[in-house]
């Protein structure tokens, strides 16, 4: 059967090679696009953390006034204040919680072959680590003291570490970003799980790219980042 079909197909295409290779190409852009769109609906239906998904919440809080409230409407803005972020943090509430939000500074390398650039970041609180299970290569993340304080301390992504470092555990080491001096207590393993469900509201979303550096959230509201 299959020799006879392509036997068929031979002749059609010596007859009208135009209308033939027409219909080819049709029905392979046809079938790429149906790869396509099942492709990006398994990666956005993914659950990259299954296991404890399922107790992870997100509140949401609207900011909006009595006025301009109306019933069933969702809150124009589903980032949380500074007011409210700080009261929940210190509420107790659930086994762990965290407040995070995206950030951008300059990094100063002190290799000279090396300019400064800018990198992409998160300012989160110590419980991130353990909630999302970000993974170490080295070192770990920083202590409850150190987010209290605003410690200027900073875990690397892989990526940002190789950078300005080298394939070394830069773990003790220095870096400037913005002015001021952090020092390294850990860095990530290469890690971009997708969607990126830690970070659903703000910024380029679940879908953008590894962020290159952690700093407790304390300290980019001391340093104002």
């Amino acid at each position: 059967m299959f020799s006879y079909y392509f036997k068929l197909g031979v002749r059609s295409l010596r007859r009208n090679p135009a209308l033939t290779a027409l219909m080819v190409l049709t029905l392979a852009v046809g079938v790429a696009a149906s790869i396509s769109t099942l492709t990006i609906l398994h990666v956005m239906s993914g659950d990259p953390i299954p296991h404890k998904s399922n107790r992870l919440f997100v509140p949401v809080i609207d900011h909006g006034t009595l006025e301009d409230d109306t019933p069933g409407d969702r809150p124009g803005d589903r980032q949380l204040s500074y007011k409210d972020t700080v009261n929940l943090l210190a509420s107790g509430q659930g086994e762990r919680r965290t407040a995070m939000y995206g950030i951008g500074l300059a990094v100063e390398p002190e290799r000279k072959d090396l300019g400064a650039f800018n990198a992409q970041g998160l300012a989160p609180t110590r419980d991130f680590f353990a909630m999302f299970e970000a993974p170490f290569r080295y070192g770990q993340p920083w202590g409850e003291t150190e987010d209290k304080a605003g410690a200027d301390v900073v875990v690397l992504s892989r990526e940002l570490s190789e950078r300005l470092f080298g394939d070394i555990n830069p773990v003790g080491k220095r870096v400037t970003m913005t002015g001021f001096q952090y020092q390294v207590v850990g860095v990530l393993e290469k890690w971009k799980p997708v969607p990126r469900y830690y970070k659903i509201l703000g910024g380029p979303g679940a879908f953008g790219p590894e962020d290159e550096f952690l700093i407790p959230f304390a300290t980019a509201i001391r340093h104002e980042t």
